[in-house]
C-alpha cells in the first residue's frame, strides 16, 4: 500500500526480500504523511477488496488495514478485517474480531513488513529477480516501474512506485493474478497517533 506484498510468507530474517529495509528511522517516503486507499482484485471475486494504508513521520509509523470476504467450505461469506501496524521497530498484527494483538520486533524476530523499493541495494534487487524498467504515470503521478520475474517463487509482474510508495501492483503468484489499483491518495495529512498503537481492550502477545 503502501503495500504488504507477500509479507505473510515465512522467511529467514537474514535473507534479502522485498520487505528488506535500511534503518526504519530514516525517511522511507518522499512525503511526511499520507493515506492510500486501494482496490484489491483477486481471481473469482464479484467485487474487489479494500485496503487502506496510512503512514506518518516519513514512514517511521505505518498502518495497513484490509477488509475482505472469507468463505470457508459451504458456510456463508464472512467479512474479515485485518490490521498490521509498524511503529518504529515494533510490528503489531491485530485480529479485530478476536481483539488480540501479536507484537514482534523488526530485525529480532521478524522482517520489515512493508515494501521498501528504494531501500534495496542493486545487489538485493538482482538477488530477488527485481529490476527497475522505466517510468510511467498512474493516477496522474509519475512512477518508477519495477518488474519482478522470480521463477523460484513463481512470481512475475510489476510495481508502480511513487515517492517510494507502491501505488499499483500487478503480479501473478503461482498462476493467480493479484491486481491492486489506487482509489484515493492523500498526502501530507494530519494523522492521529492512536492509529499506530494497539487499541484498548486487546489481549497482547509478544515474541
Amino acid at each position: 500500500m503502501g503495500c504488504t506484498l507477500e509479507h505473510q510468507r515465512p522467511a529467514n530474517a537474514q535473507q534479502p526480500s522485498l520487505q528488506a529495509s535500511a534503518d526504519t528511522t530514516i525517511r522511507r517516503y518522499g512525503l511526511k504523511s499520507g493515506r492510500l486507499v486501494s482496490a484489491f482484485h483477486r481471481p473469482g471475486q464479484a467485487a474487489p477488496d479494500t485496503t487502506v494504508f496510512i503512514f506518518d513521520d516519513f514512514g517511521r509509523r505505518e498502518r495497513s488495514e484490509q477488509s475482505y470476504t472469507l468463505v470457508v467450505g459451504n458456510n456463508q461469506p464472512v467479512r474479515v478485517r485485518t490490521v498490521l501496524i509498524r511503529n518504529g521497530r515494533k510490528v503489531h498484527t491485530l485480529n479485530v474480531e478476536r481483539k488480540t494483538a501479536h507484537t514482534s520486533v523488526v530485525g529480532a524476530t521478524t522482517r520489515e513488513p512493508f515494501v521498501d523499493f528504494m531501500g534495496l541495494s542493486p545487489a538485493e534487487l538482482e538477488a530477488l529477480h527485481v529490476r527497475r524498467i522505466g517510468v510511467d504515470t498512474v493516477a496522474g503521478l509519475p512512477c518508477d516501474v519495477f518488474a519482478i520475474n522470480d521463477p523460484e517463487r513463481d512470481i512475475v509482474g510489476t510495481y508502480h512506485v511513487w515517492k517510494n510508495l507502491p501505488i499499483q501492483t500487478d503480479v501473478t503468484i503461482n498462476g493467480s493474478r493479484m491486481l491492486i489499483t489506487p482509489v484515493e491518495i492523500q498526502s501530507d495529512i494530519d494523522v492521529a497517533p492512536s492509529l499506530f498503537v494497539i487499541p484498548p481492550g486487546y489481549r497482547t502477545y509478544t515474541e
